[in-house]
């Protein structure tokens, strides 16, 4: 007689946590990518304290930007905060670091576990640290505040877990 056994042990708060941290790159920076030829970006840049400290150069508004330049460009305090792209990327945009993200202890973890125990659902908890001056273009963020996220998680046959982006009709026990 031949016994297979599986481990079908319910996802704990430290593997999901490993797991989130590898698959959605925690810690790491919040970028936000600035379109140096968007005027309604150069509006909220001239509305900042950006261009007095030196993080960014606007084109004064109802004046000429010169053949080849951008309106918003790079200021010569910048460089600590931009990101090379991770792709080729249009002249156009760059990338900035606004701030950093870190996942919070696994006593914030709250795990939601499907009937057949093959589905998660996980809630954790992103705290914001190093916010920069180019925090202020992204006002639709509280970066000084913790923010509450969900992941989905399914275990394949070979019983390990790991996160879905789009959970489909998987995760219509849990409300979605």
């Amino acid at each position: 007689m031949l016994l297979l056994a599986c481990n079908h042990d319910d996802i704990s708060a430290d593997q999901a946590l490993q797991i989130i941290s590898k698959e959605l790159k925690y810690p790491g920076p919040v970028l936000h990518t600035i379109n140096k030829a968007d005027p309604k970006q150069a509006k909220q840049a001239r509305n900042s304290s950006l261009i007095e400290q030196k993080l960014l150069t606007v084109v004064p508004e109802g004046e000429y930007t010169p053949k080849g330049q951008h309106p918003i460009e790079p200021g010569p305090n910048a460089a600590p905060y931009l990101v090379p792209a991770q792709q080729p990327q249009d002249e156009q945009f760059v990338d900035v670091r606004i701030a950093d993200q870190a996942l919070k202890t696994p006593h914030d973890v709250k795990i939601r576990t499907g009937k057949n125990g093959d589905i998660a659902l996980v809630t954790f908890t992103v705290v914001y640290t190093n916010v920069t001056p180019f925090a202020v273009l992204v006002k639709q963020r509280e970066l000084n505040k913790e923010e509450s996220k969900t992941v989905f998680f399914t275990r394949n046959e070979a019983g390990e877990w790991h996160i879905i982006e789009k959970p489909g009709t998987l995760f219509t026990e849990f409300g979605y």
